[in-house]
């Protein structure tokens, strides 16, 4: 058994007024010794042994809770809620999170940014390029057919990948004749181009493709496929690849149109391949008939790759509609909803009796109210402080604005412009 502690008496030989105060020390002292143990155990301190009855839910506790805390500033109408980095006036960073902080020394607000150097800095949600990747000047292995002008056109000899990044989707593609053993494939999967841009492992990208068939429907089954090689080398294959229902691309149906195929590719987890060469592009197309024994041309023409991410603003209705927004690439829209934007600013007006843009002077207006520039910031056109406007490509004294059948407008001088006056047969002042 466990030896009880010993109580040190005062001595009795010493004078009676000290004996009382040391016995009356010691008493206290047992005492406060006797109440710390029972809280300990969760006791109140009265050695009755009922439990300690005070209850700390509602204080907030900083390890945390299961199910989460609840807090509010005040318990009034009104009351306010304050938080500060510190009581000191040097002030320092409130974090939201890891990836989030309000600058309290500087009042600057930072969205997945902890380092935030404007009033507010918002970073795109996923890590990666800041614009659409496109292809480069490179074939890294040129496994298609020749590119082709226009529908079952001769070979117009440009390399596939600038049939890949140029957007006419008629006008130049590449044409390969693979599927059937016995169709006389000219060309072998994959076609391999190099990307003008980084792909970032751990990212999400949407590869967008615009597939065609020519002279023959593939009436039994075509199939697409797309692979994406980020830049440690590793390869990562679209969400479909392993399904072969989910390669097939039924959206071709006729040999008249190219039909545009979205595809995802996530660069995480265990990749399909490793050493590979570093940004670049694998497409994979095959076409059948019913008979699965003959190889249909396929064609694919403009390929797009952009990074999957949210926006970085959007702005709704109160009725939860898309009003605006600013995509992860620093596109706006206004009044765009889920319309693709392809421009940097896009506004598109909800009705007929709203302007889409107003652009008002100030009094005495001097600067022009618009000025187009090339990327050496040499002037092309725009509007004057009056309004009017202005080409300079061309221009020359005594020159008047005309226009040809697309509607381009030129400058021709005065004198060819009267010549055509004067000498045009049916011009009312021919003579």
């Amino acid at each position: 058994m466990p030896r009880p502690a010993r109580i040190i008496m005062p001595p009795k030989d010493c004078e009676p007024w000290l004996y009382e105060i040391l016995r009356s020390l010691q008493a206290s002292t047992q005492q406060s010794a006797q109440g710390l143990a029972s809280i300990t155990r969760g006791e109140v301190p009265d050695g009755s042994g009922d439990p300690l009855g005070v209850d700390l839910s509602d204080y907030f506790y900083l390890p945390g809770r299961p199910g989460g805390q609840d807090g509010s500033g005040g318990s009034q109408p009104q009351d306010d809620l304050i938080l500060r980095s510190t009581a000191d006036d040097a002030k320092g960073k409130i974090f939201l999170g890891e990836f989030s902080a309000y600058d309290e020394a500087n009042i600057l607000f930072g969205i997945n940014i902890t380092a935030p150097i404007a009033t507010l800095h918002i970073v795109g949600s996923l890590s990666g390029t800041s614009d659409t990747v496109i292809l480069t000047n490179s074939d890294i292995n040129s496994n298609w057919g020749t590119s082709r002008s226009g529908f079952g056109g001769s070979p117009i000899g440009d390399p596939a990948w600038q049939s890949f990044a140029s957007d006419d989707d008629e006008t130049s593609y590449v044409a390969m004749n693979v599927g059937g053993p016995s169709g006389g494939a000219v060309g072998t999967n994959p076609q391999i181009c190099g990307l003008d841009g980084v792909i970032n492992p751990g990212t999400t990208y949407t590869v967008t493709v615009t597939v065609s068939a020519l002279f023959a429907i593939p009436t039994h089954l075509t199939y697409l496929g797309i692979e994406l090689v980020d830049s440690a080398g590793d390869l990562w294959r679209d969400d479909t690849f392993g399904n072969n229902s989910g390669l097939q691309i039924p959206e071709v149906t006729d040999h008249s149109n190219f039909h545009r195929v979205t595809r995802s590719v996530t660069c995480s987890g265990t990749p399909a391949a490793s050493g590979q060469t570093a940004n670049s592009l694998r497409i994979y197309l095959a076409g059948q008939d019913n008979s699965g024994l003959s190889g249909i041309y396929m064609a694919a023409s403009y390929i797009a790759i952009s990074q999957s991410g949210a926006d970085l603003i959007r702005w709704d209705m109160a009725d939860g509609s898309e009003s605006g927004r600013i995509d992860l690439f620093g596109q706006m829209g206004v009044g765009t909803e889920a319309d693709n934007l392809t421009h940097k600013l896009t506004v598109r007006t909800p009705d007929a009796d709203i302007g889409a843009v107003l652009i008002k002077g100030a009094s005495a207006q001097v600067e022009n109210l618009v000025e187009l520039v090339d990327s050496s910031d040499t002037a092309l056109s725009g509007f004057t402080s009056e309004g009017n406007p202005y080409l300079i490509e061309g221009a020359t004294d005594a020159a008047t604005l005309t226009s040809d059948s697309a509607g381009v407008g030129s400058w021709a001088t005065l004198v060819s412009w009267e010549d055509e006056a004067i000498f045009y047969e049916d011009s009312p002042v021919y003579y």
